[in-house]
């Protein structure tokens, strides 16, 4: 005898609202903080810095007055824009 299979919700907090909000449904985050852009693009974060400092990076926002984030989407624009080797 197998046990019932139990439904799948989603994570809520007290207030009820969803915990998962934010996230896409393939659970990918919508904003990265500067350290997970740089390990995404196979980059240091200080090259990262370098070419953001540069003009020449992908566009970054600010989530904070002391926090960068990179929005997904403009991670992917920018490497589709990059030169083919």
């Amino acid at each position: 005898m197998e046990p019932a299979a139990m439904p799948q919700t989603t994570p809520r907090t007290r207030a009820g609202y969803s915990i998962r909000s934010e996230t896409r449904a393939c659970d990918e985050p919508l904003v990265l903080s500067e350290r997970e852009a740089a390990r995404r693009l196979s980059l240091s974060p200080a090259q990262l810095r370098r070419l953001r400092e540069a003009g020449t990076g992908p566009r970054a926002i600010w989530l904070s007055h002391r926090r960068l984030g990179y929005r997904l989407a403009d991670l992917r624009a920018w490497l589709a824009a990059r030169p083919e080797a």
